[in-house]
């Protein structure tokens, strides 16, 4: 997914807040180490907490309903993909039972089922979104658009001088195959107005 520089900007300012606030949590916790809360106890109840999460497919059930909205069976079946009949059924008794996934039965005819997140689901996707968004980020799976682009007005053909310019990303490509001269000027000039080539009015 190609998405613009300005929001990828905006997604890593978010993911810092999120490590800020997980950081001062973590040290608060940290503050009431004793012999029978020691660190050993905080690794245990992390691990518990997860346990849930570390489960095959239920994450994935968890993300499909968070992302998808309110789904009914055959409809998680198709959008998991790879899942089979009976480890949906259990995995979804699993979050049912856990508090978050709700199975709703609506009045018919015909009766339909359909799956929810709970409150306590739903808290749980927002609290998971940073995470999802900074491995997407990390994976590539979500990359900056560029910015600004020029075509190159003293070449022939589909020689192009491109400025990109996303976070941590600031270079000037020059076009000068096939004996088309160098541009000059700065890379803050290029970036102003584009390449401007020795000849060129």
């Amino acid at each position: 997914m190609r998405i613009s520089a300005s929001d990828i900007k905006k997604i890593h300012e978010e993911i810092s807040v999120v490590e800020d606030s997980g950081a001062l949590i973590r040290r608060m916790f940290g503050e009431y180490n004793d012999n029978d809360y020691d660190i050993s106890w905080e690794v245990d109840a992390a691990v518990d907490a997860f346990s849930i999460f570390s489960s095959k497919w239920a994450i994935e059930i968890l993300a499909t309903l968070y992302i998808a909205g309110d789904r009914r069976f055959n409809e998680m079946r198709k959008l998991l993909r790879g899942i089979s009949s009976r480890t949906l059924s259990d995995k979804l008794t699993s979050c049912v039972e856990n508090g978050l996934v709700d199975r709703v039965v609506e009045d018919g005819p015909p009766i339909r089922v359909v799956y929810r997140l709970t409150e306590h689901g739903r808290e749980a996707g927002r609290l998971l979104s940073p995470l999802v968004a900074y491995m997407k980020l990390h994976q590539g799976r979500v990359v900056g658009l560029l910015q600004r682009s020029y075509v190159d007005e003293g070449c022939h053909g589909p020689h192009r001088a491109v400025a990109q310019y996303a976070p941590l990303v600031r270079r000037w490509i020059g076009c000068h195959s096939r004996g088309c001269p160098r541009p000059r000027g700065s890379p803050a000039a290029y970036r102003a107005g584009g390449p401007r080539h020795s000849g060129s009015a």
